[in-house]
């Protein structure tokens, strides 16, 4: 569950909301905060183009795709 979003970050700029559940991230089932950091820290490395994160948000499913700069 998210708790917080950096203003201006790259979560908060692809719509991320404090609320939302994380289910996926880049297609990989998120059961915790120990997933949500695993995986965050292989994207971290790998520098894909993007980040596709599915989440629960109310009664809504959304996928929110995220296009973080590495080079910044």
């Amino acid at each position: 569950l998210v708790d917080q979003v950096k203003p201006g970050g790259w979560a908060a700029l692809g719509q991320l909301a404090i609320g939302d559940l994380i289910q996926t991230i880049d297609g990989k089932v998120i059961g915790g905060i120990d997933d949500v950091e695993s995986s965050m820290a292989a994207i971290a490395e790998a520098e894909p183009e993007s980040v596709v994160i599915k989440v629960l948000r109310g009664i809504h499913t959304l996928f929110i795709e995220l296009e973080p700069q590495w080079d910044a």
